[in-house]
């Protein structure tokens, strides 16, 4: 259950917008001194926002191990019907959204933000391998995903050692992006609608995709590099939509899931929250709460509806992810609006 998927889109990405110049502090009294000074709250605030992001690696980094363990059990116990509540088609779109990030950050050569990718999908990777063996992926999709894979550490990593120019490099991700805007509407319309097979949202924007590429040149970079980042959210939350659709139609399988990487998931997104209402990036946004939301909370609400965990572990998680959430717009609000009185004191 990915939750990597916005999980590790985002945490990668706060890899590359953290403020670079605000290193890490071990005084705990630096938050409160920073905050008494004029406009001090709203620099502490950003620096507080930048470690708490720090942190979000260390969930999303094992995010998939407790359900990796949890797939070779049921494997172990001749059960590799358990694994059908974890969905090919969501798994295969994260892996996608990983491999359009890895190749965004390569370009910008930010090395944690690289490796956060690669982590995810090497875990990604054994996850649709498990799926493979259990009968609950096709074989035509397994090796297309390997292939990708294959091709994408080639590609990645002739680029990162200068053997590769920018502008080839550029075409690859561009073919990514587009691939991206390919793939989800046809794995929402999966997610949904799993019995009426037609590939006609995919043949559509297969169709907006070529249209994209050729009009590229007029589109300007900024404009096609938010087109790329969009892709990897929408990879990212349609494998989010296809887990909950997947625990909503298949009810009886939901043991096949792990609640700790349900918990990782919050986990993990929650403690970007911050960071992202700080720099105000509506996208990032989007993606830690569907991260978050919908394949955190919300799978762990049809855990708690089946009666797979006990009421005190969703209400206490509910209550701690509504808190902080709170206290997080709280804290921003008072920190934007000392950050306007300093200003207007200067001015």
């Amino acid at each position: 259950m990915e939750g990597r998927g916005a999980g590790v889109c985002s945490a990668s990405m706060s890899v590359s917008e953290g403020d670079g110049s605000s290193s890490p502090s071990t005084d705990p009294g630096q938050f409160s001194r920073q905050a008494n000074k004029p406009g001090g709250l709203y620099a502490a605030w950003d620096r507080a926002t930048s470690r708490v992001t720090g942190l979000s690696t260390v969930p999303f980094t094992v995010l998939f191990l407790p359900q990796i363990f949890k797939n070779i059990e049921c494997l172990a116990a001749g059960n590799p019907g358990a694994l059908a509540i974890l969905p090919w088609v969501g798994y295969t779109t994260g892996l996608l959204g990983n491999l359009s990030l890895l190749a965004y950050f390569s370009r910008k050569h930010e090395g944690e933000a690289v490796l956060v990718q690669v982590i995810g999908i090497i875990n990604t990777g054994v996850l649709l391998a498990q799926l493979w063996i259990s009968g609950n992926m096709p074989s035509p999709a397994f090796f297309c995903a390997l292939g990708m894979v294959c091709t994408s550490a080639v590609v990645n990593g002739a680029y990162l050692r200068g053997k590769l120019a920018d502008r080839s490099f550029d075409h690859f991700v561009t073919f990514l992006a587009i691939a991206g805007l390919l793939v989800v509407p046809q794995a929402v319309w999966m997610a949904f609608f799993p019995r009426i097979e037609t590939v006609l949202p995919a043949a559509v924007a297969a169709t907006v995709g070529v249209g994209l590429m050729a009009a590229r040149d007029r589109v300007g970079t900024e404009l096609w590099s938010n087109i790329s980042s969009w892709s990897a959210i929408l990879l990212f939350a349609s494998m989010a939509v296809s887990q909950l659709m997947n625990n909503l139609a298949h009810p009886e399988a939901l043991l096949g899931l792990s609640v700790s990487t349900t918990l990782l998931i919050i986990l993990g997104n929650g403690l970007m929250f911050p960071r992202a209402i700080f720099l105000r990036d509506f996208m990032w946004l989007i993606g830690i709460s569907c991260g978050a939301a919908v394949q955190g909370w919300g799978v762990l609400l049809s855990l708690f509806q089946s009666g797979l965990i006990h009421a005190l572990v969703f209400w206490v998680t509910t209550w701690a992810l509504a808190s902080f959430v709170l206290g997080t717009l709280f804290v921003d609000a008072k920190a934007s609006a000392a950050r306007r009185a300093a200003s207007a004191s200067s001015a």
